[in-house]
């Protein structure tokens, strides 16, 4: 594994030609190599001819290239979309998005379980790993077929859990399957040294105030890591805070993934908030290739 990360960008905030240009030079100018191609662009690339296009030559005209790619989610995009209207649309999509990842030379393509049904209870969670299963059964051929890895991630609902990953993993042992552990998220589940009055509603609604905390994550997860999502937080809310904004032992954490054996790429997803510049966001990430293995 190369001793770089790929880089999170808030795209849909920067549309216009100028504003794109001015972002990827910045990136450039502090030293970036990678960028990660987001559920945003993707979403460009299915609904704008050309879309794909000019931004690899965006990239290309600063000497940056794609790396990582997280791939559509949310909602009816989320593995267990349970929309009958749009379950097909859905399943096309990830597709077509795959296709645009391989074309990027990315190796892997991030999806979520999906959480949605969590906080509208109840609901049947075999159901929704039907639902979820489906999905998988008729992407993962196309994954196979571009030499792309569909990359599970990680979160902090109950249809999220380092477990439920696991589910999916043995469900289906093939090489075009993966983990992509969210080392935020797996701060969230940790319960040593919590105190439970600090949980806000996005955690409370959706476990029901029985929140079954997971401090093993990372090592139930290792054999199976292709890529990685790196943001901080308090342990309490998924904040995608810069590296020593929170409480995660970076030093520690980046050491372990980049000993995980299937370990492709790691991602920076950091939350890019007006305080925050490219500068400061490649500097910090910059100072932990130390730690990479």
């Amino acid at each position: 594994m190369e001793k770089e990360f790929s880089y999170f960008f808030d795209w849909q905030n920067y549309k216009e030609n100028n504003l794109m240009e001015r972002a990827v030079a910045e990136f450039a100018a502090n030293g970036a190599k990678y960028i990660v191609m987001t559920n945003n662009l993707l979403d460009r690339c299915l609904d704008e001819p050309n879309f794909f296009f000019l931004f690899v030559k965006l990239l290309e005209k600063y000497g940056l290239k794609f790396s990582g790619c997280h791939g559509l989610w949310s909602g009816v995009k989320d593995l267990n979309c349970d929309d009958r209207q749009y379950r097909d649309i859905s399943i096309a999509n990830h597709k077509r998005a795959m296709g645009y990842a391989a074309d990027a030379g990315c190796k892997e393509y991030v999806v979520h379980i999906g959480a949605l049904c969590c906080y509208y209870r109840p609901y049947d969670e075999q159901k929704m790993r039907d639902y979820a299963c489906d999905t998988l059964e008729k992407i993962i051929p196309e994954a196979e077929k571009l030499g792309i890895i569909i990359a599970v991630e990680n979160s902090f609902e109950p249809t999220n859990t380092t477990d439920e990953v696991l589910y999916y993993i043995n469900k289906f042992p093939s090489p075009a399957v993966g983990v992509c552990y969210d080392a935020g998220h797996a701060n969230i589940m940790t319960g040593a040294g919590k105190d439970l009055s600090r949980y806000g509603a996005p955690m409370q609604l959706p476990w029901a105030n029985k929140i079954e905390f997971e401090d093993h994550a990372l090592e139930k997860l290792a054999p199976h890591i292709v890529t990685c999502h790196l943001h901080d937080n308090d342990g309490y809310s998924d904040q995608h805070a810069l590296p020593g904004n929170g409480t995660i032992n970076w030093e520690k954490l980046i050491k372990d993934l980049s000993a995980c054996p299937r370990m492709l790429t790691m991602q920076a997803e950091i939350s890019m908030r007006p305080d925050l510049a490219i500068r400061k966001l490649c500097t910090t990430f910059d100072a932990m290739k130390q730690y990479i293995g």
